[in-house]
């Protein structure tokens, strides 16, 4: 397991980004796609990974492909709970 050390530097981009390392992506179960939030603690910052929210699986479920009127959702949504009872 690789610790990380107080003097590693990482640089910030004009954006205000920073990556952060594999190993640490690694260590904390990071992967593409996931969310983070961060945490100011005195004067540290903290990056934790969300995990088991609605923020975390947003974005997860491919748009459709054609536009569905929400009266169209409402009658499929409730024919799917017909059959599920059936």
């Amino acid at each position: 397991m690789q610790v990380l050390l107080e003097n590693e530097t990482y640089s910030v981009t004009s954006k205000g980004q920073v990556t952060l390392p594999l190993y640490l992506r690694k260590r904390l179960g990071i992967k593409v796609g996931d969310q983070v939030s961060f945490k100011i603690e005195k004067n540290m910052l903290r990056v934790v990974p969300v995990r088991d929210s609605l923020k975390a699986v947003f974005g997860s479920v491919k748009p459709l492909k054609k536009k569905i009127s929400l009266d169209k959702m409402k009658k499929i949504a409730l024919e799917g709970k017909f059959n599920a009872i059936r």
